[in-house]
């Protein structure tokens, strides 16, 4: 639109950073990042949507993949349209503390559906991300994480769980699953 805005920010000891853009839903916009670090080029360009970002996390019941549902390859064709929804798949990793960062990485990058990644991904996530722009019609970022096996309360902050009315684990059944 020929609107540009100026963020600028430095980086910590670390090699954190982070600044904010205000930008209205939707999108695509192109963001120019320019840095002075001498080993890479100094100028970087994304295109990014602007909407909302969802964690669908779990056990292994919501990592079924988008091929393995009824119909999938009409899912799949489907499924190719909706170009404004995202979606990211995080490796797994363990950790005894919190992390700032994916100390694992991810199995799938940020991206547009397609034929190659979109079978892989969750269709529990997917299917959910895809009826939110149907309804909200604003750009939805999906980012997947599941772990076989995995018992709630690690989970869930105690916090989420008072108020929800559980105050210990007698609503945790002998598998960690919470039944209230």
């Amino acid at each position: 639109s020929g609107n540009s805005t100026l963020a600028t920010t430095r980086v910590d000891g670390e090699g954190r950073w982070q600044t904010k853009v205000v930008l209205q839903p939707g999108g695509p916009y192109n963001l120019t990042l320019v840095h002075r670090w001498l080993s890479l080029p100094n100028k970087i360009q994304l295109s990014v949507l602007a909407g909302e970002v969802w964690l669908c996390a779990g056990s292994d019941n919501m990592a079924m993949p988008m091929a393995g549902v009824m119909n999938a390859t009409h899912e799949l064709e489907t499924s190719l349209n909706f170009t404004q929804v995202r979606y990211t798949e995080v490796n797994k990793a363990w950790a005894e503390e919190p992390q700032l960062d994916l100390i694992g990485g991810l199995s799938i990058p940020w991206q547009a559906p397609n034929k190659d990644t979109l079978p892989l991904f969750s269709s529990t996530c997917w299917m959910f991300g895809r009826e939110l722009f149907n309804r909200r019609k604003i750009p939805v970022g999906l980012v997947g994480i599941y772990v076989n096996q995995t018992d709630l309360w690690p989970w869930t902050d105690g916090y989420v769980v008072k108020d929800c009315g559980a105050s210990s684990m007698q609503h945790v059944d002998e598998r960690g699953h919470f039944n209230a």
